[in-house]
Parts: C-alpha cells; sequence; structure tokens
C-alpha cells in the first residue's frame, strides 16, 4: 500500500507538468531578434582609386669607347715593316728607351725581350703584377707632356653615372559565425548582426582596395624583374666590351712586333718590343680598371633602382591603405557603435 501511494503520488506530479506547459501560448516565449539596418542605410562608402603609377627614370649606361690602335701607331707599323725607321719612328724608339731606363724593372725586361705571340696571349689572359701596375701609371702620367709616346698607347673612355613582393595582406570578407565573438559581453548574435551589416556594406571598398593592391604589386614584380634583367644586360655588355679590347690589344700588338722582326738594327728592334710591352701593360690596366670601376657602378645602379622601386611600393601600398580606411571609416564607426549597444546590453 505505501508503495502505491508513492507511485500515485509521482503521477500525479507529471500530470500536473503536462497540464501546465499545454496551458502555455506561443507567444509566451519571446525570440529576441537584432536588426541593425536602419544605421547602415544612410552610411556613405568611398571609393578606393589605384593610385597613379607612372615609370620610374632609368640611367642608361654607354659602352665605353676602346681605342686600341691610333693613326700613328699604325703609321709606325707601316714604317718598320720594310726594315728601316724615320725620323718620326727614331723619336719614339727614344721616348722608349727613356721610359725604360727610367721605370723598367730586371722583369719588364726580360717580358720584353721575349715577347711573342704566345707571351701576348699569355700576358693578357693573367692579371697584372703590382709592379706592372705602377708601371702602367707612370706610363699615363706622361700622357698630355711634351713626349710623343702617349699618342701610340691604347686609351679607354666611358662615363659611369653621373625578390618578388606579396600584397599588403588585408583578410577579405567571410562569413561570420558567433565563435568569433565568444566571451564578449552580451549575446553574440548582436554582434554578429552588425559585424555582417558592416561587411556587406564596406565590400565594394574591399574590392577597389584588393584591385588596387594587384596592380601595384604586378607592377612592382615587374620592375624589379625588369632592373635585374638590366642589370644582366649590363654585365653582358661590360664583359663584351673588355674581351672586345683585350682582342683588339692583342691583334695590335701582334702586328706591331711582327713589325719590328723585320728591322736589321737588334737596339731598335728591342725597343720597338718594349714599345710593345709598355703598350700591353697600359692596355691591359685600363680595361682591368674600366671593368672594375663598370661593374661596381652597375650593381649600385641596380641597387638603387631597387630602392626606387621599393619605396614606390611602399607608397603606393600607404596610400591605398589610406584611402580605404578613409572609405569606410563612417561604416567602421556605425559598426563600432552597434558593437557598444550589443556590449551594454551584457550589463
Amino acid at each position: 500500500m505505501i508503495i502505491f501511494k508513492t507511485q500515485y503520488k509521482a503521477i500525479a506530479l507529471v500530470t500536473s507538468l503536462l497540464l501546465a506547459l499545454a496551458s502555455c501560448k506561443d507567444d509566451d516565449i519571446e525570440i529576441v531578434t537584432y536588426d541593425f539596418s536602419d544605421a547602415f542605410d544612410n552610411v556613405e562608402v568611398g571609393a578606393v582609386n589605384t593610385p597613379a603609377d607612372p615609370d620610374l627614370p632609368i640611367e642608361n649606361v654607354d659602352p665605353a669607347t676602346i681605342t686600341a690602335e691610333t693613326t700613328e701607331f699604325a703609321d709606325l707599323i707601316i714604317d718598320i715593316t720594310d726594315g728601316t725607321t724615320n725620323a718620326t719612328t727614331d723619336e719614339v724608339i727614344t721616348d722608349v728607351e727613356d721610359i725604360v731606363s727610367n721605370y723598367f724593372s730586371t722583369a719588364d725586361l726580360d717580358a720584353a725581350a721575349v715577347l711573342d705571340q704566345a707571351a701576348i696571349v699569355s700576358f693578357l689572359a693573367g692579371s697584372l703584377t703590382t709592379e706592372q701596375e705602377a708601371l702602367a701609371q707612370s706610363i699615363i702620367a706622361l700622357y698630355g707632356s711634351s713626349r710623343d709616346l702617349n699618342t701610340y698607347m691604347p686609351s679607354v673612355e666611358y662615363t659611369l653615372g653621373g625578390a618578388e613582393k606579396m600584397a599588403l595582406s588585408l583578410p577579405d570578407i567571410q562569413g561570420v559565425s558567433a565563435d568569433d565573438f565568444a566571451g564578449y559581453p552580451g549575446d553574440a548574435t548582436c554582434y554578429v548582426a552588425a559585424e555582417t551589416l558592416y561587411q556587406e556594406k564596406i565590400a565594394p571598398a574591399v574590392e577597389q582596395r584588393d584591385l588596387a593592391l594587384a596592380t601595384v604589386t604586378s607592377n612592382y614584380n615587374s620592375r624589379l624583374q625588369q632592373a635585374g634583367t638590366r642589370n644582366t644586360a649590363r654585365i653582358q655588355q661590360i664583359n663584351a666590351d673588355y674581351e672586345s679590347g683585350i682582342e683588339a690589344l692583342n691583334t695590335s700588338a701582334a702586328a706591331l712586333i711582327a713589325a719590328a722582326s723585320n728591322l736589321t738594327d737588334e737596339n731598335q728592334q728591342q725597343a720597338i718590343l718594349q714599345l710593345a710591352y709598355s703598350y700591353l701593360v697600359v692596355g691591359k690596366y685600363l680595361l682591368d680598371l674600366y671593368k672594375t670601376q663598370a661593374l661596381a657602378y652597375v650593381n649600385q645602379l641596380e641597387a638603387e633602382e631597387i630602392e626606387a622601386i621599393e619605396n614606390r611600393y611602399d607608397e603606393n601600398v600607404t596610400q591605398i591603405e589610406a584611402d580605404f580606411q578613409s572609405a569606410i571609416a563612417e561604416a567602421e564607426a556605425v559598426r563600432d557603435s552597434s558593437f557598444e549597444t550589443c556590449h551594454n546590453q551584457g550589463g
């Protein structure tokens, strides 16, 4: 009997609860919705323009002018080919003897004495010694003096100077969920409602910004590639000029020593070989100097071009971001105000 009464009471309680629930009407259940449409309807979103991005100035590097054989040099070869010398050649020989006595070392004398085609090739393929550089500088220092020897020397004339990047990473519009606002005071769906309207509102500005960034980034990468291509072409030109100059020195020196072999006077012959050696030392020195300075300059030029490209890119990105922030400022203010409303509902 006791068990029966307990079960009876439990059944009666459940029945009472069911009856109470059945008596509730649908409109007694309150569903909270958040609508910020009115706040965003009158918001103006500005335009994000692609910056003007004209080409950057480029400095051209002119090829060197290399004179391996002067008129006087050619005339001297013609003169000694018949085995004799004229008065002009005799004056040159006198100047050579003066240079030899003042500036030639024992090594220079020995090298000049055995100068032939093989020795010319070997000399031009090697590096100048410190002593040979000093000899070249001494002979060059005589240029412009009353000596005639400078007109037989070669010359090299030239004038020097006067990685991909990604676009700024900003998130695209994505779906917003309550998880994005977990832990915020108030109802997360309130924030979702405000943020969704905000992102929809600024979508045109986001699209314009992304297009502008893509354009200036494409220009950046293209310019960077072109700078590298220019640098490669400049280096190739310098190397080609250098090799052309070496070949010209080889040809002219070989022609001079071949003509000297016709001289019957041993002293005159030796002087012409010494002239050929001086010619090679000066020519090699000038070409080496040109190549060193030119390569350093074009590498500096490339670095300056890259710096200008970087600066232009940074300026463009900064302008785009500033335009974007200005364009969405009003919408952002409404969004923040809506967030404040959500926040206040959280107590």
